[in-house]
């Protein structure tokens, strides 16, 4: 959920920057009949220079101007927070019972459409009969998004 430029961006960013200035010396080094020794120096030092630049100006732009995503991911986490203790409440999970809904690909997704029920209200598409028709009866995973619909209704006031 939450888009981070991690080490690969960064990666990939420093081998297009050496590639393209490489080429260029390159480039200049046919122009002249020979390599310019500070050029072909610097190969390996600018492109390193240009993308810790970009690293150290996305962290302060991140921080100046956070994205809507990273305030959606934290609207999220507290959802989560709230719907995740009456749970453990009410169902007296055991560590490997909540381990399996974490994993449990279908379950996060009806995680993430309760939610969304939360945020815009029921749609035709998502609404609580929808939630409710998506596990067996008798599974924890039913009565873990039951309890997850009823704190969403009392969110909402509905």
């Amino acid at each position: 959920m939450k888009k981070t430029r991690g080490f690969k961006h960064y990666l990939k960013f420093w081998l297009i920057a050496t590639g393209l200035y490489g080429s260029y010396i390159v480039y200049l080094a046919y122009q002249d009949g020979a390599f310019n020794q500070p050029a072909l120096l610097s190969v390996g030092l600018l492109p390193l220079l240009f993308t810790f630049l970009l690293f150290v100006f996305d962290q302060i732009f991140d921080r100046i101007w956070p994205t809507k995503e990273k305030k959606t991911d934290d609207e999220f986490n507290d959802f989560l927070i709230k719907t995740t203790s009456k749970v453990n409440e009410k169902l007296q999970l055991s560590i490997e019972d909540f381990r399996r809904l974490r994993e449990n690909v279908r379950f996060q997704k009806s995680l993430y459409q309760a939610y969304q029920v939360y945020l815009i209200g029921e749609t035709e598409e998502i609404n609580y009969t929808f939630l409710n028709k998506k596990f067996k009866k008798d599974s924890k995973e039913y009565n873990a998004l039951m309890i997850v619909i009823e704190e969403v209704k009392e969110m909402t006031g509905n």
